[in-house]
């Protein structure tokens, strides 16, 4: 049997100084103002998405936030209080789980420890209007595409954790869902592991073109995994966007704290147009920052900076913009980069990193306790939000 394969490459979203919004596309997955409460709690709230046919899309937030009820609420497991769900065209707000075109892909895999993968695979097509023969061929061909065709025979305890988690991908395949809903799929595993198989997770993604909704907590994965990230907080959604999006452009401060490190401070217009200064009391002068908002005098904001972007020396380079000054407070080593924390005259901490390009016993910076360096950053690596 051939299964049918989309090879889609997924690739790097690049930086923009000023993305634009691409080109609407009609939904294969519709969730029109949904909302859930269980009883005085609200845990979903007037949520809203369009989710694309063959696209791997991410709901991202701490615990509590309200994606693990918005997926089950598009598995079917709970009904909305309010709002519409389609897919493909078709209103499913009120049909059951069952008659759905969506499986779920459990976080504890609930893999049968008596069945051998092949029969634990085989499962799911248990009341599958398939001959015999036409399961086994199906099998085999879930099998092939998880890449563990050798191991077919063998029970749950006898593979490892990553090999559990593709029999539980398989298993979930096999009905050849429109939709596959996956809860921390990778949760159990451990870090190693977990990075080698996002990358084995997006290719079976790609290759199948059914459309993926992962719930996770971990930014690592749903940068790695994604096409869009819908970053939630509270029942709602904070934004929409591809990774590059939500890291280099974040709305709001949420977004900018909870995606990856960043220094986030805050601060007062005194000059805006096409060479914008803010001052920032934290950095203790004003900063040019290359915003393209509708910003006024006198109104507060906060300001950005990702550590990488921030260059940290003895001296800062001749011409350098935005220079503060600072004295080394500690330093993570990290292996491909290292992380100072830099105490500034104004007892504020401020993040930045450097890559570790050569191949050194120490660095320059790293000989001496409390060493005073100079920071600086172009105004383009500044994110202005309101505040």
């Amino acid at each position: 049997m051939t299964l049918p394969m989309q090879n889609k490459p997924r690739t790097a979203h690049p930086v923009q100084e000023n993305p634009e919004p691409e080109p609407a596309r009609e939904a294969f997955l519709k969730v029109e103002r949904v909302s859930k409460s269980f009883g005085p709690v609200q845990a979903v709230s007037d949520v809203s998405l369009d989710i694309r046919r063959g696209e791997l899309f991410s709901l991202l937030g701490g615990s509590g936030c309200g994606k693990t009820t918005l997926l089950r609420m598009l598995a079917g497991f709970e009904t909305p209080s309010a709002g519409r769900i389609y897919i493909d065209g078709r209103d499913v707000t009120d049909v059951p789980p069952y008659e759905r075109p969506v499986n779920m892909m459990f976080q504890s895999y609930a893999l049968f420890p008596h069945m051998s993968v092949e029969k634990n695979i085989a499962y799911g097509l248990k009341h599958e209007a398939m001959s015999r023969a036409q399961k086994d061929e199906r099998v085999r061909a879930m099998l092939d595409l998880v890449q563990l065709s050798d191991l077919g025979r063998r029970k749950p305890h006898q593979i490892s954790g990553g090999q559990k988690q593709r029999v539980a991908l398989a298993r979930a395949l096999a009905r050849m869902p429109k939709v596959l809903l996956l809860d921390e799929p990778l949760g159990a595993l451990d870090k190693k592991l977990r990075e080698q198989t996002q990358f084995e997770l997006s290719n079976i993604q790609q290759r199948t073109g059914i459309t993926f909704v992962v719930v996770t907590h971990d930014q690592d994965e749903a940068m790695t995994l994604s096409d869009r990230i819908a970053v939630m907080r509270g029942g709602a959604v904070q934004q929409i966007g591809t990774p590059n999006e939500v890291y280099e452009y974040p709305s709001s401060g949420f977004v900018a704290d909870f995606i990856g490190s960043i220094n986030l401070y805050d601060g007062s217009v005194v000059k805006s147009g096409a060479a914008t200064r803010v001052r920032v009391p934290a950095l203790g002068r004003e900063v040019t920052v290359a915003s393209d908002k509708a910003l006024e005098t006198g109104q507060p904001v906060q300001v950005a900076i990702r550590p990488e972007k921030i260059s940290i020396a003895a001296r800062a380079a001749p011409g350098a913009e935005n220079v503060v000054t600072g004295r080394i407070a500690n330093r993570g080593y990290f292996g491909k980069d290292t992380l100072y924390r830099v105490r500034l005259e104004s007892g504020e901490i401020l993040l930045a990193s450097n890559v570790n390009v050569a191949r050194a016993l120490g660095s320059p910076l790293s000989r001496e306790s409390e060493m005073q360096v100079e920071l600086s950053f172009a105004p383009q690596a500044v994110v202005v939000l309101p505040r």
